[in-house]
C-alpha cells in the first residue's frame, strides 16, 4: 500500500512518510484504535528519526484531504507534544476539533481546554469549547465563552455563528440573525455561516432569501452535505420535487447512511405516490437505527396505503413502545383503527393524542370525524369548532362539519360550511351534496 502525498515538501522523502504513515496505522490496529496509543508511538518516531513538529502538522492537514481523520488527530497532537509556542496550540487546537469530528466529545473539550490554558485569549479555541458546552446543555457557560470570545475579536466569524445558533434555538431570530451578519461581515466566503443563516432564514418563513444563503454555501462548498440536505427541504416546502431530491441523493452520494435523508427522501417518494422506493429509504432508516420512531411511523402510512394494514399496525405498536407519547404515531394509529371500524380503541389513541397536542385541528377533526360516526353529536360539533378556530382556512374541516350538520338536518348552516369548503379549495359546487 503507497499514500500518494503530493505536497512538495515531502518530494524527496516519500518512501519515509509512506512508511510512517503505514507505520502508524499498525500501531492503531494493534492497539484496538486507541488513538493515545497512536500518539505515543508518532511522538517516540518523530525523535528518532528527527522528524519536525513542523512535518508532522503539515502530514495531519494532507490526511485531512484524504478523510484520514484518526491518523489526523494523531499526527496534529503528536505535533503538539514536540511544538512550542504558536504552532503548539495550532497543533492541539487542531486535535480537539478532529476529536470533535470523530464524535469524541470528551477527548476535545480536554484538547481545547489545553489550548486556553496555553494561551487563554485563542478565540478559535473558546469558540469551540462554547461549543462543546452548549452540547452538554450548559447553555449560560456556552454563551460566556462565545462573548469572550467576541470580546477579543468583535468580527469573529465562527464565534458570531455559534452564539447565533444557540440564540436561533433560544427563539431570539432577530439577534441570531444579527450576529450571522456580523459573522458574514468579517468573513463574507464562509460557507458555514451562509449555512446556519440560511437555516435560520427558513425557520423565519424567509424561502426567498434562504435559498439565496443555500446556492451560496454550495457554490462555496459544493459536497456541503448540511445545506444539501436542508435547501432539499426547502425544495420540498416549494413543491420543488425533482430538484429536492436531487440534493437528497447528493446527501446520499456522500454520506450513504444518513439516517435523516434517508427519512425525509422517503417521505417524498411517499408523497409522489412511488411506494416502493419509499419502503426501500424506509427499511434503510430501521437498519441504521430500529428505534427511529418517526420512520416507524412514516413507513406505517405507505404500508396501509399499499393495502398491508396488518404490518402497518404492528409498526405502529413498535413506534408506540419505542414512544409512547408520540403524536404522530398515536394520531395514525388511530386513523387506521378507525378505519377497521375499532371505534373505542381508535377514539382512545385520539385522546392520548389530544393530550400531548390539544391544538392540532387535524386530529380535532378526525376524531371528530369518529364521534360523528358513533353519532356524538354534540360532542363532535365542539371538535369541529374548536379546530376550525385553530385552522379556519382548513376546507377539510367545513366539509367534514357540513356532514355532521347535515346529518342533524341543519341544512341551512351545513350549506354555509360547504361553500366555505369550496371557497378554500375550488371545488366545484356538483361534487357537493347537501341531503
Amino acid at each position: 500500500m503507497k499514500f500518494l502525498f503530493q505536497d512538495v515538501v515531502y518530494m524527496d522523502n516519500l518512501d519515509f512518510i509512506n512508511k510512517l504513515m503505514l507505520d502508524t496505522m499498525e500501531a492503531l490496529r494493534d492497539n484496538n484504535g486507541d488513538l493515545r496509543a497512536g500518539v505515543d508511538f508518532v511522538i517516540e518516531f518523530s525523535k528518532q528519526n528527527s522528524i519536525s513538529p513542523e512535518l508532522l502538522f503539515s502530514l495531519a492537514k494532507i490526511c485531512a484531504s484524504e478523510r484520514m481523520y484518526r491518523e489526523e488527530y494523531i499526527f496534529s497532537r503528536a505535533s503538539g507534544a514536540l511544538a512550542e509556542g504558536k504552532l503548539k496550540v495550532d497543533s492541539i487546537f487542531l486535535a480537539g476539533t478532529v476529536a470533535y469530528l470523530l464524535g469524541l466529545a470528551g477527548l476535545a473539550e480536554e484538547e481545547i481546554r489545553e489550548v486556553l490554558r496555553l494561551d487563554p485569549e485563542y478565540t478559535d479555541a473558546l469558540s469551540s469549547l462554547g461549543l462543546l458546552l452548549e452540547g452538554q446543555g450548559r447553555i449560560v457557560y456556552a454563551r460566556e465563552q462565545y462573548e469572550r470570545a467576541l470580546a477579543l475579536d468583535p468580527g469573529h466569524a465562527g464565534a458570531h455563528c455559534n452564539y447565533a445558533n444557540l440564540l436561533a434555538r433560544a427563539g431570539r431570530l432577530e439577534e441570531a440573525e444579527n450576529h450571522y451578519l456580523q459573522g458574514l461581515e468579517r468573513d463574507s466566503e464562509n460557507a458555514n455561516v451562509h449555512c446556519n443563516y440560511a437555516n435560520l432564514l427558513l425557520e423565519m418563513n424567509r424561502t426567498a432569501e434562504a435559498e439565496a444563503e443555500y446556492i451560496k454555501t454550495l457554490e462555496l462548498q459544493p459536497g456541503y452535505a448540511g445545506a444539501h440536505y436542508n435547501y432539499a427541504v426547502l425544495l420540498t416546502r416549494l413543491r420543488r420535487i425533482d430538484e429536492a431530491e436531487e440534493h437528497y441523493k447528493q446527501v446520499l452520494r456522500t454520506n450513504p447512511h444518513h439516517v435523516n435523508t434517508l427519512c425525509n427522501y422517503g417521505n417524498l417518494l411517499a408523497e409522489c405516490g412511488r411506494l416502493d422506493k419509499a419502503e426501500v429509504m424506509y427499511k434503510s432508516v430501521l437498519i441504521l437505527n430500529p428505534d427511529h420512531v418517526n420512520t416507524h411511523c412514516n413507513y406505517a402510512k405507505i404500508l396501509v396505503r399499499m393495502g398491508r394494514s396488518g404490518n402497518a399496525e404492528k409498526l405502529y405498536k413498535e413506534a408506540l413502545k419505542i414512544d409512547p407519547k408520540h403524536v404522530g404515531s398515536l394520531f395514525n394509529y388511530a386513523n387506521l383503527l378507525a378505519r377497521k371500524g375499532r371505534m373505542e380503541e381508535a377514539s382512545k389513541h385520539y385522546e392520548k393524542a389530544l393530550e400531548l397536542d390539544p391544538e392540532n385541528p387535524e386530529i380535532l377533526c378526525n376524531y371528530a370525524n369518529l364521534l360523528r360516526e358513533c353519532d356524538m353529536f354534540s360532542k363532535s360539533e365542539e371538535c369541529y369548532i374548536e379546530a376550525l378556530r385553530l385552522d379556519p382556512e382548513n376546507p377539510s374541516i367545513y366539509f367534514n362539519y357540513a356532514l355532521l350538520l347535515t346529518r342533524l338536518e341543519r341544512n341551512d348552516e351545513a350549506r354555509e360550511q360547504y361553500v366555505k369548503a369550496i371557497k378554500n379549495t375550488g371545488l366545484y359546487p356538483h361534487k357537493i351534496k347537501i341531503s
